[in-house]
């Protein structure tokens, strides 16, 4: 161990004790936790509708996507064709987005 560290008074005996013992609360005991509401425990439901909304709120606003997949690809002989498959999500889908996460979000707030 580098002297120079030990004259710090980091490291030695008791002093790994004694961090544990400082920084006990710290330490989650089913892992990492996430805090946050006034209950001190992470929303999962909000953060869900939060997203929804927000696709939602962005469908809406472009009337729709179109997400482009690869497809197949074709081989006629030498020839090496690549296709896509084109998928449109209609602006309906935005709004039921949108409407279930503000139920979702309204629920959830009712019962806490």
């Amino acid at each position: 161990m580098n002297p120079e560290l030990r004259k710090l008074g980091l490291f030695g005996p008791g002093v790994a004790k004694e961090r544990r013992r400082l920084f006990a609360h710290h330490t989650a005991p089913y892992g990492m936790r996430l805090y946050a509401g006034t209950k001190g425990r992470f929303e999962m439901r909000a953060i869900i509708a939060i997203v929804l909304i927000a696709l939602g709120l962005v469908v809406l606003a472009y009337s729709g996507f179109t997400l482009v997949t690869p497809g197949k690809p074709v081989n006629i002989g030498p020839v090496h064709i690549e296709t896509t498959q084109r998928h449109f999500i209609p602006p309906i889908a935005g709004a039921i987005a949108l409407v279930g996460g503000l139920l979702l979000l309204v629920v959830g707030n009712k019962r806490s």
